[in-house]
């Protein structure tokens, strides 16, 4: 079969084209994870293996972000991928995909649509009873974006769980607004798509959409329950949210007898511990919540995800070594660096709070500032300063002009000015100055020491260098803190600072 193609490209999404020997063609989208392959890699699509298996003459789309498709996009690709497509077509599409093929019906000339848990709108005006996606709502790109009767094929199937009250709630706001069927797959949540993941029975279904055969598309698939790893898989998980563990291990133990990799268990069973914990009171979710996160231990981002669910539910000590883990994973992964920093100024020794905040600053310098404004709104930093000043001192000392040079000389500053050792202070200042040039707090530092020590005001951005030390470099905007504080203590007809 010859190589899927790259037809069309530009910022939103790409369109690649796969030949093969099928009566019709199939349009697929991609879900809200799905992406284009990396420059100089063969060019995939979702759907890509089935699709193959089954020789189809495909065409499929993938967004390059949570973008829905844009209309602009979509109107750009059309006139190229148009010729390419066979007189019969199917779009079939997952989630973010399947608004996709319900949308685009009509400017594909789409014979029928099969939309998995998909969306109507993401717009927040729509009022779908849907809030999972608001977030990536953009005017510019999806203004009238949804679903409508005019846009989408003259016959289409969507497939939901009913029992996932968000894409229930869509699926009432598409079946308002369009003519199709909704055909029921309960208790697989949003993954209804791993229902259809067999080659064999994909081909099937979609031979039933061309027919127009939605009675035969939904005896197929109630059929093919009994063969399916996957539905025993999902089925597995939605015993154990439902708090029936026996009944998950038996339809696990099932799904491998049919042929599931084993590798996907304990990601289930940390799926359904994590959901299962938000239907008990805090103290008796947490040990499911470490148990979901030691069986994800290698995840960064299952580990900062339960540790956010930990202290939202006011179990922040619990949150902190799942945090650690993360950063110890990716340390240069900001929130997590961050949060950190919020668990051990509240729960932790006042050293474990500079040594966290260091250690930001070495590995995420952009957050450096605002990891700076948690630490100082909490006294333990003061603390950790007293005890460890020999070894700030050494650190910004360093020839080298690094954040975490301006962190420490910085914490030195406010360790000198309690002091009162003004020069000193002002020594200190004018380094954190040079490395921490979104920090308003350094130039505070230094108009107190130049206060304290009755020198005449000067450009704040220039003082407080010492002899031989190049001035910190010009740079706007100068915080609203700073503006107010250089107000109210050298009044109205002072120069504006910066």
């Amino acid at each position: 079969m010859p190589r899927a193609a790259i037809i069309f490209e530009d910022e939103h999404l790409q369109v690649v084209h796969q030949p093969g020997s099928s009566s019709f063609s199939l349009v697929t989208f991609g879900g809200l994870t799905d992406r284009p392959a990396a420059a100089g890699r063969p060019a995939v699509f979702w759907g890509q293996e089935p699709a193959e298996r089954l020789g189809l003459e495909a065409v499929g789309l993938l967004a390059k972000a949570e973008n829905w498709y844009p209309a602009a996009s979509m109107q750009a690709a059309a006139p190229v991928m148009l010729p390419l497509l066979r007189p019969r077509r199917l779009g079939y599409g997952f989630s973010m995909g399947g608004y996709a093929a319900l949308r685009y019906g009509t400017l594909l000339g789409l014979d029928g649509a099969l939309a998995v848990s998909p969306q109507g709108s993401i717009d927040p005006a729509d009022a779908t009873g849907d809030t999972r996606f608001g977030r990536w709502f953009r005017p510019s790109l999806h203004a009238g974006m949804a679903v409508s009767a005019a846009e989408a094929a003259a016959f289409a199937v969507q497939i939901i769980d009913p029992y996932e009250a968000e894409d229930l709630a869509q699926a009432r706001f598409i079946a308002a607004r369009t003519e199709l069927a909704t055909l029921p797959l309960p208790f697989l949540g949003h993954a209804t798509a791993w229902h259809l993941a067999d080659s064999a029975l994909l081909g099937q279904a979609l031979n039933h959409v061309l027919a127009r055969d939605t009675a035969g598309l939904r005896a197929l698939l109630r059929r093919h329950r009994a063969h399916s790893p996957h539905w025993s898989r999902l089925m597995g998980r939605a015993a154990l949210v439902r708090g029936r563990p026996e009944l998950a291990e038996r339809l696990w133990r099932r799904a491998v007898a049919l042929g599931l990799a084993a590798a996907w268990l304990p990601v289930d069973r940390a799926a359904a511990l994590e959901a299962r914990s938000e239907r008990l009171a805090p103290e008796t979710a947490e040990p499911l919540l470490l148990q979901a996160a030691g069986l994800m231990h290698g995840l960064a981002a299952t580990q900062l995800r339960i540790a956010a669910t930990l202290r939202r539910r006011g179990r922040g000590a619990a949150a902190m070594p799942l945090l650690r883990r993360a950063v110890a994973l990716e340390p240069g992964q900001a929130e997590a660096q961050l949060a950190l920093l919020a668990c051990v100024t509240a729960f932790a020794e006042a050293d474990a709070v500079l040594e966290v905040l260091l250690d930001l600053a070495r590995h995420c310098p952009s957050a450096a500032a605002e990891a700076l404004g948690m630490a100082l709104d909490h006294g333990k930093i003061d603390e950790a300063v007293d005890l460890r000043s020999d070894h700030l001192q050494q650190v910004a000392s360093s020839p080298d002009d690094t954040t975490v040079k301006a962190i420490a000389a910085l914490l030195l500053c406010r360790r000198m000015r309690r002091a009162e050792a003004w020069p000193e202070a002002l020594h200190w200042a004018g380094i954190a100055a040079r490395g921490l040039p979104e920090s308003d707090q350094p130039l505070i530092e230094q108009w107190r020491a130049q206060e304290a020590m009755n020198a005449p005001p000067v450009d704040p951005i220039g003082i407080g260098t010492q002899a031989g030390d190049a001035a910190p470099p010009m740079h706007r905007p100068v915080g609203k803190r700073l503006l107010a504080w250089w107000g109210r203590r050298r009044g109205a007809s002072a120069p504006r600072p910066g």
